[in-house]
């Protein structure tokens, strides 16, 4: 497959970090000149000539031509000669030397597939640069939470969330769910990013580190929290004297059994599998009746909350 580069941006757009990107895959040395048109970086983005009417074709030709000019202003590719689309310029000013050079070697298959399936293409790309160019040498890695690439590289975590569910869909990265917490520590391990020909390695690396950290898996937390729950809960109806000297132990109490319903509901409709490995069965909660009147409480048919949904979201997206 053809090779591009992408290396470190010098305060230029991500159109334009895109499209000299692409100008690589024409430096075949450091020496001489290339040629080459917008129609022929067209063609090499989308594999399809454009039609020259107003479509998306023509407001993407219009980005490639705009590119090229800012390219041209900051310096960033030395033309010899313009004549109607077509440029000619020296191969130093698009040459990347690995010595002198930070970059990422990609297929310029990769970058077709997001400029074929992606409704902002410029933009992921240059995520997905970024990425590449954090990705350790050695472990074939990059770990970092989505809220620290979100702040590192001006986005909102939405939008990080979203490009990376993008590019893994797309097989262009690989993504370990670790699934974790930190010991002693309610933070959660970051997830572990990588291109999706280096799974097995990245797995390597994730799992190497969570035994170097002693990471908790985060459902052993949930299955001690709900065990500890109905543990107290057949306390509570076996007449524990700590409950019956204490009616706001009992609020509380009663407090964490709908949640434990909850959760158990949540898991029987949408992750039937872990309500079987967790041993999950709803708790009668009849027996706090007698004192939810006291608490001003009306008994409730218990239901799935939104927050309730919300708390199984214990990792990084």
């Amino acid at each position: 497959m053809a090779n591009i580069i992408s290396y470190k941006d010098a305060g230029i757009s991500v159109f334009s970090n895109t499209i000299r990107a692409l100008l690589t895959y024409f430096a075949l040395s450091s020496d001489g000149t290339v040629i080459f048109s917008k129609k022929l970086l067209f063609y090499l983005l989308k594999m399809e000539e454009p039609e020259m009417i107003k479509t998306r074709h023509s407001h993407l030709m219009k980005k490639i031509e705009v590119a090229l000019q800012e390219l041209m202003d900051h310096k960033e590719i030395d033309v010899v000669t313009k004549f109607k689309d077509g440029y000619i310029v020296t191969s130093n000013s698009i040459w990347v030397d690995g010595n002198e050079d930070y970059f990422a070697k990609m297929d310029l298959e990769d970058m077709q597939k997001i400029f074929a399936n992606c409704i902002r293409p410029f933009q992921l790309f240059d995520f997905y640069g970024k990425l590449l160019l954090s990705i350790g040498f050695d472990t074939k890695a990059y770990h970092l939470s989505q809220e620290q690439m979100a702040e590192r590289w001006n986005l909102n975590r939405a939008t990080v969330r979203n490009y990376i569910n993008t590019l893994e869909d797309l097989n262009l990265i690989y993504v370990y769910r670790c699934q974790c917490r930190y010991p002693d520590s309610q933070q959660v391990v970051g997830h572990f990013y990588g291109r999706y020909e280096d799974r097995d390695e990245i797995e390597k690396t994730a799992e190497e580190y969570m035994r170097t950290i002693k990471a908790v898996p985060i459902r052993e937390d949930f299955r001690r929290k709900h065990q500890s729950v109905k543990k107290r809960y057949k306390a509570f109806v076996g007449g524990a004297k700590k409950y019956r000297e204490d009616p706001e132990l009992i609020l509380e109490l009663y407090r964490e059994c709908q949640s434990y319903n909850d959760f158990y509901y949540l898991y029987k409709n949408k992750k039937p599998e872990l309500a079987e490995e967790y041993g999950y069965s709803p708790l009668d909660l009849s027996p706090f009746d007698p004192y939810l009147d006291s608490f001003g409480i009306q008994p409730t048919t218990i239901t799935i909350k939104e927050d309730a949904k919300q708390e199984l979201c214990t990792t990084e997206d």
